[in-house]
């Protein structure tokens, strides 16, 4: 059964795993393999000191980052921002996700995001704004399935391809998808 949780050491193995897949499609790279092996907690320590606001980067937000595990195995990761500043109204928005490589395309993402509403909503989000790039077809289908509502497209700085706007009311969503349906990722008091 799928369910968030915070960073842990306890999926150190997996996610080192899953780091070396990302590295290979060239993504990640920002996370140092070596250093992550030797120091995973030190790893665990920056992203609870992020989700609290502390030693951010200059024109970042606190984010709090929960992992998707199945089966004691890390599947991807995904990252909720209570508060956008002005890049991220743009491109980012509320919440960023990944799934690893190898369980792409197996429902993951769709799920994730599912959990992750739960979980904004404890927060005391109502509405988020999720962007994704317009050649990410997966990404798209995963917020729109949790019927994400097309804003705009706009343009990046740092490509040719766009960049995808949605908004997502998180109590509509969560109350037209069956219970049922969330109930089977992850028992969840809605």
């Amino acid at each position: 059964m799928c369910e968030l949780v915070s960073p842990s050491l306890k999926y150190r193995k997996t996610y080192l795993k899953a780091l070396q897949e990302f590295h290979k499609e060239g993504l990640n790279m920002e996370i140092d393999y070596q250093s992550t092996l030797k120091n995973f907690n030190g790893l665990i320590t920056y992203y609870q000191n992020f989700a609290k606001g502390i030693n951010l980067p200059f024109g970042f937000v606190a984010t709090t980052q929960y992992w998707l595990i199945d089966e004691k195995k890390y599947i991807g990761r995904i990252d909720i921002r209570p508060q956008l500043n002005v890049f991220l109204e743009r491109i980012g928005g509320h919440i960023s996700y990944q799934i690893r490589p190898s369980k792409r395309k197996m429902g993951y993402g769709k799920k994730q995001l599912g959990l992750a509403l739960v979980k904004a909503k404890e927060m005391g989000l109502q509405e988020l704004l999720i962007t994704c790039k317009a050649d990410n077809i997966g990404s798209q289908k995963i917020i729109t399935y949790w019927e994400g509502e097309f804003i705009d497209a706009i343009e990046r700085p740092d490509t040719a391809v766009r960049e995808f706007r949605y908004r997502l009311d998180i109590e509509g969503a969560l109350k037209n998808k069956p219970k049922v349906e969330l109930g089977q990722i992850k028992k969840t008091k809605l």
